[in-house]
């Protein structure tokens, strides 16, 4: 499985919505995918965030840091080449 299929699974499995991943190759040279998705509510985003980091440390893909944690209507999730971000 490679790091995108782990992320999006992770967002899946806990019904995040509108999921979609834009490729930035060509635009960022930071990170190679952004990945957006939306929460119902801050208590689903907790879940989505904490799937993220579980199934991450399963198939060993690192997270260099994770923004927005508590009391935000937004959280963002850097693993490197790899940018999650979602409402």
């Amino acid at each position: 499985m490679t790091k995108l299929e782990c992320v999006v699974k992770a967002m899946d499995d806990k019904l995040a919505t509108h999921i979609v991943a834009i490729d930035m190759q060509e635009a960022s040279p930071i990170f190679d995918t952004f990945v957006l998705c939306t929460a119902s509510n801050e208590r689903l985003m907790q879940a989505i965030m904490q799937n993220i980091k579980d199934e991450c440390e399963k198939n060993n893909f690192e997270i260099k840091s994770i923004e927005g944690l508590r009391n935000s209507k937004w959280l963002l999730i850097d693993l490197g080449d790899i940018v999650c971000h979602y409402f």
